[in-house]
Formats: structure tokens, C-alpha cells, sequence
């Protein structure tokens, strides 16, 4: 395979065109990622994964992520991976029904056992955290919608003006994954789940740094629905505290 990449150069020994050292160098790349993946990745990930040294991290829903085992058992999941653990539960909790701590806790366990989180996972989801969203009035509002959708993907053309200057007549794609959106008596309301790090009276400066988000998943879904976006709320579980934007 090497080989083959580095043969080309005995094709072209004269000068060539600035074009065509592009396209060769590109070839080569190509060539050199391919042998890396087939002749190193992949058996090595197979051979750890065959010696119990891999663990995943993240569930099947989000594709899998390894690391190696040692460094979760010292140090466990990482804030990041602990957050889209706690989105991938929040996501198959039944709105309707019992919202215990206890049943919450249940619903978890369930969840670990049809594989929709990993043992490490379902470790770093809190029973009590859950609960005590659902039994907020946010949470109920929500439990309640007449219609709700959880990980709502969205991807728009939206205006560049909107985000960058002296880019009229320009368009950008805006994706994203809203993490519930529900609409009930007071129309539609766009929340997103944050598991950062703070302590109780720190919501309001740091919900200040996800206005911007918040913005766009309001403008995507209103121009997706054909409706007004009501309100734009954010739920802190480490504070078990709602602030609407």
C-alpha cells in the first residue's frame, strides 16, 4: 500500500504542474491514512477490545467511544462524557407517569440494561437530579405538553448577514440538536439541559454564555414550525434551577 503511493513519483520525475503535486499529495495522504487505519487502528482496537483493556463510554445512540481501561477506572468519565450521559437519559425517561427518585432510578437501571446507557454512564446519572427536574414546574410543563420532542435535529439556511458583516446575499447552515422543545398553554418553549460545574447563585452569569445558542435554536425552530418561539429556558442540574432567557 506505501508502496504504491510513493511509486507515483517515478510517473512524473519532470516538473509538473502546481495542480498535479496537489492531486499527488493528496493521493499520498489518502494512502498513508488508509495504512495507518488498516494496518495499525483497527487491529489494535480489536486486539484491546479482545483483551478487555477498551471500555465504552458512550452509549449506542451516540456512537461508541473507547478509552482505555485503566484511565476509567482511576479517573471515570470526563464532564463532557458525564453530560451526554445525562441528555442520552433524560432523553427515554417517559414523560408520563411516576417521577419519583425511586422510579427515576428504576427507569435508569432499565436503560443500562437494554443498552441505551454503559455501566460507567448509568454510574454518573443521578435518580435525584432527574427527579427533581421532573417534579420542577418546568419539568411538569413539560411532562404536560400537548406535544414535546426531545434531541430535535434541525439544519437550516439562514441569512450570513445575521452572523457575519458585509455578507449580504450569503447564506450558512445552521445545524443543531435541541435538547427538548414543548409547547403547551404559553406557546412554544425551547429548553437545553446544561450539567455544568456551579454552585447556587452562579445560574444567571452563566446562562448569559448560552444566549447566543439559545437564540439560534429559537430562530431554527421557529422558522422550521412556522411559529413563534414563546420563551428559551435552561435547566442546571447541578443546582436543580431553571433560568428562562
Amino acid at each position: 500500500m506505501t508502496a504504491s503511493g510513493a511509486a507515483m513519483v517515478f510517473l512524473f520525475r519532470k516538473q509538473s504542474s502546481r495542480s498535479l503535486q496537489r492531486v499527488l499529495l493528496g493521493f499520498a495522504a489518502g494512502v498513508m491514512i488508509a495504512a495507518s487505519m488498516w494496518s495499525l487502528l483497527i487491529p489494535a482496537i480489536e486486539a484491546a477490545e479482545e483483551a478487555g483493556e477498551l471500555v465504552e463510554t458512550v452509549g449506542r445512540e451516540r456512537g461508541v467511544i473507547y478509552r482505555p481501561r485503566f484511565m476509567t477506572e482511576e479517573k471515570g468519565l470526563t464532564p463532557a462524557q458525564r453530560g451526554t450521559a445525562i441528555h442520552q437519559a433524560v432523553q427515554y425517561i417517559p414523560l408520563e407517569g411516576d417521577h419519583s427518585q425511586e422510579r427515576i432510578g428504576q427507569l435508569l437501571d432499565q436503560q443500562e440494561d437494554r443498552g441505551f446507557l454503559t455501566a460507567l454512564q448509568r454510574e454518573a446519572v443521578s435518580a435525584q437530579r432527574l427527579a427533581a427536574f421532573f417534579q420542577s414546574p418546568l419539568g411538569k410543563a413539560m411532562a404536560q405538553a400537548r406535544e414535546c420532542r426531545r434531541e430535535f435535529k434541525f439544519s437550516i439556511l439562514v441569512p450570513a448577514e445575521e452572523y457575519y458583516p458585509r455578507t449580504e446575499g450569503e447564506h450558512i447552515l445552521l445545524q443543531g440538536v435541541i435538547d427538548a422543545w414543548f409547547e403547551d398553554g404559553q406557546g412554544i418553549t425551547v429548553l437545553d439541559f446544561k450539567s455544568d460545574r456551579i454552585v447556587p447563585g452562579e445560574e444567571l452569569a452563566r446562562a448569559e454564555q448560552y444566549r447566543a445558542q439559545l437564540d439560534a435554536y429559537a430562530r431554527a425552530l421557529s422558522t422550521i414550525l412556522d411559529r413563534p418561539v414563546a420563551r428559551k429556558a435552561l435547566w442546571f442540574f447541578a443546582t436543580d434551577t431553571a433560568v428562562e432567557l
